[in-house]
């Protein structure tokens, strides 16, 4: 039994937060925050990355955007190599950006731009050697639409990563 499963062991027996059981607002809220750091603990287990959710709540009170980015970045190159990328299906993409979107919005939201997260993920797809055009079009429709102007800076950052490939 590794460690996130001994957490999770945990936390099992917790009533679900907004329960009548826990009256506590601040109990409440600590419960939805160490759920989401269980999940992101998983997901991120899924990808063949452990990592505690002390470490998490650490990075999270840091705003540690560097580790975020690395840990992305090797989840996203794993991810390519985990399987031949060529014989990866688009439903196999769908949900590994889901996924990263997942670990963002859990954890992250507060500090680490979207952008950043279709950024990796759209490097990914063009590094892998699959170049499923559909799937880059999504991501970069929902990069685009994330911006909060059409002059904003992630857009002056996307149109520059397009030009490198």
């Amino acid at each position: 039994m590794d460690q996130l499963d001994a957490e999770l062991d945990i936390v099992e027996p917790f009533p679900e937060p907004d329960s009548q059981f826990l009256l506590d607002k601040e109990r409440n809220d600590e419960t939805i925050q160490l759920n989401k750091r269980l999940e992101v603990a998983e997901l991120l287990k899924k990808y063949n990355y452990s990592i505690t959710v002390q470490r998490l709540e650490e990075m999270v009170n840091e705003k540690d955007k560097a580790e975020i980015k690395g840990i992305l970045n090797k989840i996203t190159r794993d991810f390519c190599r985990k399987v031949n990328s060529v014989t990866l299906k688009e439903q196999d993409w769908l949900q590994f950006l889901h996924d990263l979107q997942r670990i963002r919005n859990s954890c992250f939201h507060d500090f680490f731009p979207i952008e950043d997260v279709y950024e990796f993920f759209v490097k990914g797809i063009l590094t892998s050697g699959r170049l499923e055009l559909e799937i880059i079009h999504d991501a970069t429709q929902q990069y685009v639409n994330s911006a909060k102007s059409v002059t904003g800076e992630f857009i002056g950052k996307g149109e520059s990563d397009w030009c490198e490939f």
